[in-house]
């Protein structure tokens, strides 16, 4: 299933690595759903041989069309196994849908792939989503699924049994789509396992201006998911799904903001300035606490850039780009804070120009 909105011009690159996998073809449909288009998506998508879905009402978000999506399907005489998600600007490797199968197999009713990054190279901007995500993956999303606790969703590159998604749908009209149907499963006891082989490669923004609204919207959401479902999670006792609702979020925020504390407080011991936001962490004992912090978390992260062949000279000299990117979320979790009610969806638009 590929929700599309204005995406011909990547739409094909899609379609053609999901035709070049090594799943037999008899063995899957590909629906795209064309969600208020005014560009020739749908016309790709049938030279393509996919099934168009025509979407013109009803709010202009990845949730609503997945969500009708899965009510057409529902209808038809078809009966499937499990659906799979993916959005129109990636690709994917030719044994993905292969490797979800696989844990599908093993007993799983929802499964996560590993979403790498398909411009890694196009600028310091990309080069930092890819880390962050090579981080996420094997640091959080492997993890969790060592650990038996399950993963989260990441919006794209994921797979769930059928009969799981007619009892538990995605809602319509939530910013966060991958967040909440996360915690939904949660809620009826469905863990997500991660399959590390099953690899999806996203495009990542590679302008500034438009990866802030990007992430202002996934804020938003996020925000809006904690509200709606962390009361509910405690109420059930799912201490540790409320916790992972809060971690990832509060972890990027946190971060960001103790590392811009410890700069100045450097700032303030070496030269004697005096910095009100400092005044407790220049003390010896919180000035150790704070950076042996930020040190683990930093070693953690080379550990994991290691362990996954992605740390190279171009990582090592896009570390500054890498820590804007971290404080850039101070802003952006606040703004997120407070516009958390808005609903409206933020379109990143590709251009195809990413081989």
């Amino acid at each position: 299933m590929i929700p599309a909105h204005n995406e011909g011009a990547v739409l094909g690159q899609l379609l053609s690595s999901i035709s070049a996998s090594r799943y037999p073809k008899n063995k899957y449909d590909v629906f795209v759903v064309a969600d208020d288009c005014s560009d020739n998506t749908a016309a790709v998508a049938r030279s393509y041989g996919a099934r168009v879905l025509v979407k013109r009402t009803g709010n202009n978000n990845k949730s609503s069309a997945v969500s009708y999506a899965v009510e057409h399907i529902k209808s038809l005489r078809e009966e499937y196994d499990c659906i799979a998600v993916f959005d129109a600007d990636n690709t994917v490797h030719m044994d993905c849908i292969m490797r979800m199968n696989e844990m599908l197999n093993c007993g799983y009713s929802a499964v996560q792939g590993y979403v790498d990054s398909k411009n890694p190279n196009e600028n310091w901007l990309t080069a930092a989503y890819s880390v962050w995500h090579t981080l996420e993956s094997r640091l959080a999303k492997m993890s969790c699924h060592n650990l038996g606790i399950g993963c989260k969703i990441s919006g794209t590159g994921y797979a769930v049994r059928f009969d799981v998604v007619k009892r538990c749908m995605p809602s319509d009209d939530c910013l966060a789509e991958d967040l909440e149907y996360t915690v939904r499963l949660r809620l009826m006891g469905i863990k997500v396992a991660f399959a590390k082989k099953a690899v999806v490669y996203d495009e990542k923004p590679a302008e500034f201006g438009k990866s802030v609204k990007q992430r202002i919207r996934w804020a938003q959401g996020v925000v809006d998911v904690q509200g709606r479902y962390g009361g509910l999670l405690l109420k059930k006792g799912k201490i540790i799904d409320w916790l992972s609702l809060y971690g990832d979020f509060l972890g990027q925020f946190c971060y960001g903001v103790f590392l811009v504390i410890s700069i100045f407080s450097t700032i303030s011991i070496l030269f004697g300035y005096q910095f009100v936001l400092c005044s407790l962490w220049v003390r010896p004992v919180c000035y150790v606490a704070l950076n042996l912090y930020l040190g683990i978390g930093a070693l953690s992260a080379f550990a994991g850039l290691i362990l996954e062949n992605k740390l190279s000279r171009k990582t090592i000299f896009n570390l500054f780009g890498f820590l804007l990117y971290i404080v850039s979320w101070i802003p952006i979790g606040i703004v997120g804070i407070f516009k958390h009610n808005k609903k409206e969806w933020y379109h990143t638009e590709h251009t195809g120009s990413v081989q």
